[in-house]
């Protein structure tokens, strides 16, 4: 191989005028001389501002990039490598993720849909989206991302010389993005279908006339769905997709695919439509877990592709300070992260709750063994966070909740016990990294059924089933194999232990991204909405700052399969007191059972609420209660009731004033006295 000297330049295009071009730093790379240029694609996706596996990634691509057996290397990214990240990156509004990016030498990326969680305005002004005028250095590209003028709003594609050979890169994202993010952010702006503008941007770039590409890569923010981790490629061409619809209907010139925001971890060679030939199909799960790679042999004679490999890399596990030496821009990523890390550190070190055992989202098992977030499930972390929206809209200026409501995507992370339990700022942050308003929706009994219908999404979503985090005060039953708009057991809904009105309002606390419509909850948007001038992290960190200790237990159980009649009868709701007499200010034994599996049971005495306590896998519980001094003497009621499913029970008590304590003081005082008179007549 020769030495041939590698120039990166990068157009940047809206609407098919360029915008402008700038030269990377040239670079020495060996190149074969018999005619084939050997062009190496590095992508990631989803990184989601994953700081703490910036320095490995930094350190793969390098070795990559130090290959003597390619001629030039590119790096990519589908999208969204900031939003929903860590409180290292959260608290600092990603920008050190773009700062790594930018040291790690990222070429292009497509936008994602989590680009745009702060706003269009956002992106295209703080983030940048052609390499110069905020803070990226790189393109972020949209081609299916449109104005009221049905314009292109985002540079559509790059041009980068490697090796000698012109690589147009493509960008678009899911069609769902307007879905996935605040309305208000995104006003005026739509988001075409993928497809159409991967394919209409192909043949500008191949119709001989102003910018040209000899080879052409789709970095696309969409991909195979969610499903069977050991799901085929035939399986999801099968299917009707937006996956399926991409891989299938993207044009024969496009000769790579990047994808992204499903997650998922795959790297298969595609058919390629209208040919007998197959091109690679990408995407490399999330957070850096992996890095793609993609070789593609380019004859420099016929300018056609001609062979290609696809694979994802496991990060290298050199060890960082060995990484540092080696390479200069490994030894930037770490200073960068490490700054990120200790301002980070100073913001998030304070304690504001605990846990019990960890308290997580819903988790399946892969192939291998590894845990794989299941948004279909419902879980422990999903009722908690619902619990701290109707507490934090209690606690707020306007009337209180009567339920609430979280998507599953707005959890990104889990409240580990570790080793004391104790739970931080930045802990708790990662949680509900979003930011979101917490809000009030005022619905009808029958939207809140609808609403509760529509976690089963629509045809060829990415994902089929969102499971909403619910409340304590919500109980429903559903039956899976029932009929679309049906699956919901209307007579099985209780709120507060009451069955549902349908012609009823009820009150929904929830977050400002699923009140406007989002992750296709689209009822939601019709109901009336109050803000309740708090963030939805506000209501979480107080949430556990007054509640903790917190158990997973406490907030499971909400939601069954079946209808609700054919479960297993519960015993009759029972609540004994130890003693059955007692005095005002003693501590007194509650035992309460027949209530639900980890139910809220709230203890008064004469209508005095003492406390509550969470039942067991039995429905029972004990908890000791001083009795306050304000409760009348006599006979009185002790009643405890079941918050979920209302039960209720009763017994009565008598209660007797406490016996005046004796004045030690004062009975010494007179023996004295008296001690002193006798002495003294004695003494006389």
């Amino acid at each position: 191989m020769t030495a041939r000297r590698v120039a990166v330049v990068t157009a940047v295009t809206v609407g098919g005028a360029l915008l402008g071009a700038s030269p990377a730093l040239a670079v020495e790379s060996p190149v074969s001389d018999d005619g084939t240029t050997e062009l190496q694609l590095l992508g990631i996706n989803d990184f989601h501002g994953r700081l703490d596996d910036a320095v490995a990634l930094a350190g793969t691509v390098e070795e990559q990039r130090a290959r003597d057996d390619v001629d030039a290397t590119v790096l990519l990214s589908a999208g969204d490598n900031i939003g929903a990240s860590p409180f290292v990156s959260a608290s600092q509004q990603d920008a050190p993720t773009i700062e790594v990016l930018n040291e790690l030498g990222l070429d292009a990326s497509a936008v994602g849909n989590h680009e745009f969680d702060r706003g269009f305005a956002d992106l295209t002004g703080r983030v940048g989206v052609d390499g110069e005028s905020g803070l990226a250095d790189f393109d972020y590209l949209g081609a299916n991302v449109y104005g009221t003028d049905g314009d292109p709003v985002l540079p559509e594609y790059a041009l980068l010389e490697a090796a000698g050979v012109t690589v147009g890169v493509i960008g678009v994202v899911t069609q769902e993005t307007s879905s996935l993010v605040s309305p208000a952010g995104i006003e005026g702006i739509t988001f075409g279908d993928p497809v159409e503008a991967a394919n209409r941007v192909t043949d500008e770039l191949t119709d001989g006339v102003g910018d040209e590409a000899e080879v052409i890569v789709l970095v696309a923010h969409e991909g195979a769905p969610e499903g069977e981790a050991t799901s085929t490629l035939e399986a999801e061409l099968a299917a009707d997709t937006a996956f399926a619809a991409i891989v299938n209907g993207v044009d024969a010139d496009v000769d790579a695919i990047f994808t992204g925001h499903t997650h998922q971890t795959y790297a298969w060679q595609a058919p390629v439509p209208g040919t007998d030939e197959t091109r690679p199909v990408i995407q490399t799960g999330s957070y850096a877990a992996d890095l793609g790679r993609i070789v593609l042999s380019y004859d420099e004679s016929t300018g056609e592709v001609t062979t290609s490999t696809v694979e994802n890399l496991a990060l290298t596990e050199v060890p960082e300070e060995e990484l540092v030496v080696a390479y200069p821009r490994v030894a930037e990523v770490a200073e960068t992260v490490a700054a990120a890390q200790a301002a980070a550190d100073e913001l998030g070190s304070v304690v504001v709750g605990s846990v019990t055992a960890d308290i997580t989202r819903a988790f399946t098992t892969g192939p291998a063994g590894e845990q794989i977030e299941d948004r279909g499930s419902y879980s422990a972390l999903g009722g908690l966070v619902a619990d701290s929206y109707v507490y934090g809209a209690a606690d707020s200026a306007i009337e209180p909740a009567d339920l609430g409501l979280v998507n599953p995507g707005g959890l990104r992370a889990d409240l580990l016990y570790g080793e004391d339990g104790e739970i931080t700022l930045a802990e708790a942050n990662e949680v509900t990294p979003f930011a979101n308003d917490l809000v009030v929706v005022s619905l009808t009994g029958a939207q809140l059924v609808q609403v509760l219908e529509q976690q089963w999404q629509p045809e060829g979503s990415s994902r089929p089933f969102l499971a909403l985090g619910t409340s304590e005060e919500l109980t429903w039953s559903y039956d899976p194999e029932a009929a679309p708009g049906e699956r919901i057991i209307v007579d099985s809904i209780r709120i507060s232990g009451e069955p549902i009105d349908t012609n009823a309002t009820y009150r929904v606390a929830t977050n400002s991204f699923l009140a406007s419509g989002g992750d296709n909850f689209t009822t939601f948007a019709e109901g009336t909405t109050e803000q309740t001038g708090l963030i939805d992290f506000d209501a979480f960190q107080g949430y556990l700052e007054e509640f903790s200790p917190l158990s997973p237990e406490e907030f499971t159980g909400r939601v069954t399969v079946g209808d609700a009649s054919e479960q297993p009868q519960q015993p009759a709701a029972e609540v004994a007191v130890s003693p059955s007499t007692f005095a005002r200010g003693d501590l007194v034994t509650f035992s309460v059972s027949g209530f639900g599996p980890a139910e809220r049971v709230e203890v008064t005495v004469d209508g005095r609420r003492l406390g509550r306590v969470t039942t067991d896998a039995e429905g029972a519980a004990t908890v000791q209660v001083r009795v306050p001094g304000s409760v009348d003497t006599g006979t009185v009621e002790v009643t405890a009731t079941g918050v979920t499913s209302g039960s209720t029970a009763t017994v009565e008590v008598q209660v007797t004033d406490r016996a005046q304590p004796v004045d030690r003081g004062t009975l010494a005082q007179k023996l004295a006295s008296w001690l002193r008179q006798v002495l003294g007549t004695w003494l006389r």
